[in-house]
């Protein structure tokens, strides 16, 4: 993201080597976060952190995701590798198959353990899917450099649009493993017709490369 961090409030005391913030309010990325706890400077090139937020719709943005996100979260543990934890929850999101896998490059390399909850608003986006809406919950680790993913997403709702004929998606979903390089297992199933024929269309496989395959009765 490209937003400054503003901060319009901050109280602080400091006491030897040590930093209390109290109701630390940042704005960033159209949102606010308010931080509470500890900084201890007896390393000055390696301070360590024991603090909490509460994170208040901050855009996020990355190569395929984006959204808003709200919750809480704690950084803990001495620079240059505190650990980020988080319970979070994403809001208009957004999802675009086609650059999963696509990373975008980080200047630090900090530690994560977050819960992602995806609420049925995020959209799904790519070749021939038309208003797909998912909803879901994904477990974020290993690190800003190196992301592992893992949870599961399930279809709300949505159409497929295959060789020009529209189907309704009945069933869906996306599994991630921590070893798939960001990129889901993904299985959509929809009904529609062609020329007056009742017809199942099946998309399955990796998220970057789906196998069609088409079923009558």
């Amino acid at each position: 993201l490209s937003d400054a961090v503003t901060i319009s409030r901050v109280k602080a005391e400091m006491l030897g080597s040590r930093v209390d913030f109290t109701n630390l309010v940042l704005h960033y990325g159209g949102g606010i976060m308010t931080v509470d706890g500890t900084v201890l400077l007896e390393s000055p090139e390696n301070p360590s952190f024991d603090l909490t937020g509460n994170v208040d719709g901050i855009r996020y943005g990355s190569e395929a995701f984006a959204g808003k996100l709200s919750g809480e979260i704690s950084l803990q543990g001495p620079w240059p590798r505190p650990l980020l934890r988080g319970q979070l929850y994403l809001h208009q999101g957004r999802l675009d198959i086609t650059r999963l896998g696509k990373t975008t490059p980080t200047a630090m390399d900090i530690p994560l353990a977050v819960d992602l909850g995806i609420d049925d608003g995020l959209a799904v986006t790519g070749v021939g899917l038309l208003d797909i809406m998912a909803e879901g919950a994904l477990h974020i680790g290993g690190s800003t450099g190196a992301l592992q993913v893992r949870g599961r997403m399930d279809v709300a709702r949505g159409q497929i649009v295959y060789l020009g004929t529209p189907f309704q998606v009945v069933r869906g979903w996306a599994a991630f493993g921590p070893y798939e390089e960001l990129i889901p297992d993904v299985y959509l199933e929809g009904v529609g017709e062609v020329k007056g024929v009742p017809v199942t269309l099946v998309l399955q496989g990796p998220g970057t490369d789906l196998e069609p395959r088409l079923q009558s009765e």
